[in-house]
């Protein structure tokens, strides 16, 4: 079921992000140690601790009272951004990242469970094993005709055992083991399967590997993420390296995306990499790895100084077209994966830090702006026009993706890197501090999205 180990392709002098170099048949440095699953959850952000039912334990009050009269290092806002010298900043009444505890509120967690529980059982009576629900009509469908690959169940495992739901973790282990197959004449598209499908089956493998009850199951979800992997890695075979859209399952052959002129998206070609990196230290066969990480180092090779890229690029060039610059759809999880690969491997890789810092610089500078009469913090977007000489311009938008709610966590994760850097809160340097104002300010303005009547839009507009 798991390759050998298999011997690396030289990197011809490649110096932008490369994964580790064989010597003499051996890893010239250690292989890449994965987190805890306290680290995993804190990596994927805080916030999202807090919304399934944790909180922050607060210091005492005589400790809170002296932190807040002892005043933070002066900062010298005035090299800052328009937007980063003006409003106040709640600074955290803490000395370092060690003198956080998150502590269980149980009523939210209690609160959660039963909402998952209830459409878990929707899902189960009238949808079961389809790849989505529709709860009005009481119905359940898939994405092709070919029929369904597990999409609802697969998502749902880690949910389901991090819960503690026994039984229903059973039936969809069951299901998984005696019905499941991606032998599917269809075509799926690459970036959802693999986020949702082979993540979602890598963290099963995580979670039941080391499990009291389930660690007889990992087997079978690694299994079944080699059998996917493989199945997904035609994508990568475009004359340049940049993953088409588009899979069939079953034939294992890639299709360019006709909708969108056949070009790829960056967040597709660009969120590809946990999945397809992990499933290489679990089974030895560093063929994902490579073509995974081959995306990045074309991607690096073009971006500008910014830090910040067109979000269409086209997989039979490898070259960037002129499109809109934004961190919504089509762009999001590029950025959010840099860091993530820096912290995958234990922060051994530091390019992807340095990727990453380079990005949050250039969306600081040119992509973030406030309301004028709230002073809501919130992100802009660059959309490509001809000047009167026909020379490329940008056009700045005020609008935000709500998919762009993702940047508050990721700001604030740069700055204490899961856990694994020290902070001093009362010492900041220019550049974590300015982070600390743009994460909680953009999670400010995604929050103040939700004080609604109805639905939560999908974009601001200021």
């Amino acid at each position: 079921m798991v390759s050998e180990n298999k011997a690396r392709k030289s990197n011809n002098g490649r110096n932008k992000p490369v994964a580790t170099k064989r010597t003499g048949g051996s890893l010239s440095k250690p292989a890449p140690t994965y987190p805890s699953l306290r680290s995993l959850l804190v990596a994927g952000g805080v916030g999202f601790l807090l919304v399934v039912g944790y909180r922050l334990e607060e210091p005492p009050k005589t400790a809170k009272k002296a932190q807040q009269s002892a005043p933070v290092r002066p900062l010298d806002r005035s090299s800052w951004p328009s937007w980063a010298k003006t409003g106040e900043v709640d600074w955290p009444v803490l000395d370092s990242t060690d003198d956080i505890h998150i502590t269980a509120d149980v009523r939210k967690r209690d609160a959660v469970k039963a909402a998952f529980a209830h459409s878990w059982k929707a899902y189960e009576q009238h949808g079961w094993g389809c790849d989505e629900f529709h709860p009005i009509s009481k119905e359940g469908s898939n994405l092709t005709d070919a029929g369904g690959i597990g999409y609802a169940i697969i998502d749902s495992l880690d949910s389901l055992l991090l819960m503690g739901f026994d039984k229903e973790y059973e039936r969809a282990r069951d299901w998984i083991a005696n019905d499941l197959s991606f032998d599917a004449d269809a075509n799926f598209n690459s970036f959802e399967t693999t986020i949702r499908i082979l993540g979602g089956l890598l963290a099963a493998y995580y979670l039941t590997s080391t499990h009291p009850t389930y660690s007889n199951d990992a087997d079978l979800f690694l299994e079944k993420a080699v059998d996917l992997g493989d199945r997904l890695l035609p994508i990568f075979d475009s004359p340049s390296g940049i993953p088409y859209s588009l899979i069939n399952l079953a034939e294992r052959v890639d299709i360019p995306d006709k909708d969108n002129r056949n070009m790829a998206s960056l967040a597709e070609a660009g969120t590809l990499q946990l999945e397809f990196k992990y499933l290489s230290h679990l089974t030895g066969d560093y063929t994902y790895w490579d073509k995974a990480e081959k995306v990045i180092a074309i991607i690096a090779s073009q971006t500008p100084a910014e830090g910040i890229n067109p979000i269409f690029i086209r997989p039979d060039t490898g070259q960037f077209m002129m499109s809109e610059i934004r961190l919504g759809s089509r762009g999001d999880s590029y950025y959010e994966y840099l860091l993530k690969q820096y912290l995958q491997t234990d922060r051994q890789e530091s390019v992807y830090r340095e990727m990453y810092d380079q990005s949050m610089r250039g969306i600081k500078q040119l992509m973030m702006a406030r309301t004028p009469r709230e002073g809501i913090l919130h992100t802009l977007e660059l959309v490509p026009e001809r000047g009167r000489d026909n020379s490329p311009q940008w056009m700045t938008v005020m609008k935000q993706d709500h998919l762009v709610c993702f940047l508050g966590g990721s700001f604030l994760l740069g700055i204490t890197e899961g856990g694994k850097k020290h902070t001093n809160w009362r010492k900041l340097d220019d550049t974590n501090a300015l982070d600390y104002i743009a994460g909680t300010g953009i999670i400010d303005s995604c929050i103040e999205t939700y004080r609604t009547a109805t639905l939560v839009p999908d974009f601001l507009l200021a």
